[in-house]
């Protein structure tokens, strides 16, 4: 029969699980930065199962004769379920309770970590599932019903906009583009509004372009060539990014890593933790201490207007 476990051990495995938790909360933060309220990275309530898009009202209240009077009823879009596909992982963790050589403090201190690097891990690969399946069309989550990218996502007044740009690697005339999108977000009743705070998600390369693009300074036409032009380090970049209007995230974990994504301040897009196990249990075959982490993660959005996907 199995003995007791050792205290010391199941404290350092629950220390370890912990501090990754901890970890990545802080990664995903920026990742999702700049949500709307109830979306961007965080736990969601137990009882979510579904989020029901509260369409917001972008218009202005009909003026009123005076103030006696009320504004007429205003009638808001139907809203529509965003269905939130829940995902469950599970982790499972032996240490031995005989007294064999390796039974050691070191080895298991060895070992939890590991563990917990496959917890890490499952969180890193789920938080960028959006990004990773933006065009695949199983893979939906909207109130439209669209997957992420697509050239004709509804507008709650009947029209429809496209989320996606072809473009080449990082460049000013990309720069320009994203930035006449961001001038252009259509809102529920089509006409433009305007945000220009977001945050580029990209790989490793092209992070470096466009931290070079956004802080590096620009050439000025000489006057002594016709067309030509010199470095002059003392006229800025004017896309450079000093006020923090732009924020870069680099990551390795975009399966095709010449896509991009710009997130707007605002966007609806989530990446939430229902809840997070861990328990031990005492198993006699091999006679040994189970430690066992179970994770429920769930992506969704509601509005895919303040995504812009390029590639």
């Amino acid at each position: 029969m199995a003995s007791t476990a050792d205290p010391t051990k199941l404290k350092l495995v629950r220390e370890v699980v912990q501090k990754i938790a901890n970890d990545y909360q802080r990664v995903y933060m920026d990742l999702y930065r700049g949500a709307a309220d109830g979306y961007g990275y965080g736990k969601v309530d137990s009882g979510t199962w579904q989020v029901l898009r509260m369409p917001r009202y972008e218009g202005t209240l009909p003026e009123v004769p005076n103030k006696l009077d009320v504004s007429p009823d205003i009638s808001v879009p139907e809203m529509k379920p965003i269905t939130a596909t829940a995902r469950d992982f599970r982790a499972k963790f032996l240490y031995l309770t005989d007294d064999a050589e390796e039974d050691k403090i070191g080895f298991y201190a060895h070992q939890a970590s590991g563990f917990a690097q496959a917890i890490e891990r499952t969180v890193e690969i789920m938080a960028h599932e959006p990004f990773n399946k933006a065009k695949d069309a199983t893979y939906t989550s909207g109130w439209d019903g669209k997957p992420l990218a697509d050239a004709a996502h509804l507008i709650e007044n009947g029209g429809t906009y496209d989320n996606t740009l072809t473009a080449a690697p990082p460049s000013e005339t990309l720069l320009e583009n994203i930035y006449d999108y961001a001038n252009n977000i259509p809102s529920a009743s089509g006409w433009p509004l305007k945000e220009t705070t977001f945050t580029i998600i990209t790989g490793p390369a092209y992070a470096r372009q466009w931290k070079q693009i956004l802080g590096s300074t620009t050439a000025i036409e000489s006057p002594s060539t016709a067309g030509g032009a010199n470095a002059n380090p003392a006229v800025p970049n004017r896309f450079a990014s000093e006020d923090g209007r732009v924020t870069v995230v680099s990551t390795p974990y975009l399966l095709t890593p010449t896509m991009q994504f710009v997130l707007f301040n605002g966007h609806e897009l989530a990446f939430k933790e229902r809840w997070r196990k861990t328990r031990e249990f005492m198993q006699d075959d091999p006679e040994a201490i189970a430690q066992v982490a179970k994770l429920r993660l769930l992506n969704y959005w509601g509005d895919a207007r303040r995504v812009l996907v390029i590639g």
